[in-house]
């Protein structure tokens, strides 16, 4: 017999709901990852959630693939909405140098599609993308990305946003969590991602580089600390034009597949 498992979101006409959006007694309520009829149940000891009718979850209903599904449709959202205001979506990831939580945004007039090809053996959860440029989201909840796929991202150079689901509660609170903002475990295909802390310091070293040239004798430690920074600062420019040559080549065919009638819908 099939465990009793509950969801604190369910789908409405196509729309991902919380309990306390709907109804009790709401007939139109539908399981994110098997499409049968769901309940919603408002007590007053357990969290509001959603069961199935029969209290048991069908065979081949999972929570990792109702999650997985969630959370694509809750980033979706939360892109949509930050689109119509004023401040841009933000994504936090990982510093590269130092391991601090730093943060960028997406800017506007970005499109957003869910589990569209972008060749015949790469289909991402989310492709985010414009004229000139195309990125990739892929949700994990239990299982990365296969080898296979990131050579293929590799190959046509586009970068991928890793965003892993918190399963370690039944809230779900990473669905919760991206409407706020889009945190990415790690992001691949970029030449490194760095926190505004670690830019200033290069900043810094790359000013006082030019300082120690002008010098007769600069002290041997100072160079050699600045002569391994300008190398890493060179490695990563030259990763950046690697993989912008890459998606350059590859973006009309990218954006043939994604536009394939001169428009899209998620």
């Amino acid at each position: 017999m099939a465990k009793v498992l509950t969801y604190p979101y369910c789908l409405k006409n196509g729309d991902l709901v919380s309990p306390g959006d709907i109804e009790t007694g709401d007939p139109d309520l539908v399981c994110l990852d098997c499409d049968s009829g769901m309940i919603v149940r408002k007590g007053q000891i357990k969290a509001h959630h959603f069961a199935h009718y029969s209290g048991f979850v069908p065979s081949g209903c999972s929570g990792e693939g109702a999650l997985h599904r969630a959370l694509k449709m809750a980033i979706v959202d939360a892109f949509n909405t930050w689109e119509s205001k004023a401040e841009d979506y933000p994504i936090e990831f990982l510093c590269d140098r130092c391991n601090r939580v730093a943060s960028n945004s997406f800017p506007k007039g970005l499109e957003i599609v869910s589990e569209k090809y972008l060749s015949p053996s790469l289909r991402p959860d989310l492709t985010i993308f414009n004229d000139n440029f195309v990125m990739t989201i892929e949700v994990v909840v239990k299982h990365p990305p296969s080898e296979s796929a990131l050579q293929e991202y590799e190959r046509l150079g586009i970068p991928v946003a890793i965003v892993k689901a918190d399963v370690s509660n039944q809230e779900w609170a990473s669905v919760r969590q991206v409407r706020k903002s889009l945190q990415a475990l790690n992001i691949i295909n970029v030449p490194e991602t760095w926190c505004s802390h670690c830019m200033d310091k290069e900043g810094f070293y790359m000013k006082r580089w030019s300082q120690l040239k002008m010098e007769r004798r600069p002290h041997r430690v100072q160079q050699l600390e600045l002569e391994q920074v300008k190398k890493e600062l060179n490695k990563r420019i030259a990763r950046q034009k690697e993989l912008y040559e890459k998606q350059a080549s590859a973006l009309p065919e990218l954006l043939a597949t994604l536009r394939p009638d001169g428009f899209i819908g998620v």
